[in-house]
């Protein structure tokens, strides 16, 4: 399996503003966790985005976000291999793997879900699978704090555009 080194992820992605929003985020709708999971074709892009990972290298697969904790990767052994100095990854085999680590990793009660891209079908699947947690609807808040750009950012959208515009 490939694997990539993300090493500037916390730089990038949990410097300053993003810090600072995500803090706000977990105070504001009191919850504990967040759980984003990436989905083939997800338009939200927020599993890319929140985990620094490229679009589309993980598909079906946790980004786990708890205050005080390195942020953690719930990745299947189908998937490329990740390596990351910023990232804790965890690699599960089969489901039950997967159940007992969502419930040891997703601390709380109360677990914010970006389930604005999340189907019906696996939402129910996750209530059946961790009953004692109550899930919050976090996406609107996720996508707010992604449409904040940072200079990084700006940056590449402008070599982008000159580079469309020859």
């Amino acid at each position: 399996p490939q694997k990539r080194d993300f090493v500037d992820y916390e730089k990038r992605q949990f410097g300053g503003l993003m810090v600072s929003k995500l803090k706000e985020l977990f105070k504001k709708k009191d919850i504990d966790s967040i759980l984003i999971r990436s989905l083939p074709g997800d338009v939200g892009a927020s599993f890319s985005y929140f985990s620094g990972l490229p679009f589309g290298l993980l598909e079906n697969n946790f980004f786990i976000l708890r205050p005080g904790s390195k942020p953690l990767v719930v990745r299947t052994v189908l998937d490329p291999e990740v390596k990351s100095k910023a990232l804790r990854v965890r690699t599960v085999k089969r489901r039950k793997d997967m159940k007992t680590l969502l419930e040891k990793e997703l601390k709380g009660k109360r677990i914010g879900l970006n389930k604005a891209s999340y189907p019906f079908s696996s939402f129910q699947l996750l209530k059946k699978v961790l009953p004692k947690r109550r899930f919050v609807d976090v996406s609107n808040e996720l996508y707010g704090i992604r449409s904040v750009k940072k200079p990084w950012e700006i940056s590449r959208i402008a070599k982008a555009a000159k580079i469309t515009q020859r």
